[in-house]
């Protein structure tokens, strides 16, 4: 994965942000490797909804609408 889609919680711990049951959900990650193509973590389910855009803007717990990466225009990722 890219290391964007990392974020830290408020104690400092490197985690991403998933979507579940339409809520953001912070969960811890370990880093265990990198190459050219991103990196490699461990502590995610093997199927994941990762929030990958805005993640820095959300907080566990709080409700999400989840738009798939294919669908997402530049307006959505910009605000407008």
């Amino acid at each position: 994965m890219s290391p964007a889609y990392l974020t830290l919680s408020d104690e400092g711990i490197v985690g991403a942000m998933q979507v579940i049951d339409s809520k953001a959900q912070f969960t811890p990650v370990h880093i265990i490797s990198n190459d050219e193509t991103g990196i490699w973590v461990t502590g995610l389910p093997e199927k994941v909804e990762l929030i990958t855009v805005g993640q820095e803007y959300v907080k566990s717990g709080q409700p999400v609408i989840a738009v798939p990466a294919d669908k997402l225009t530049t307006a959505d990722a910009s605000g407008e």
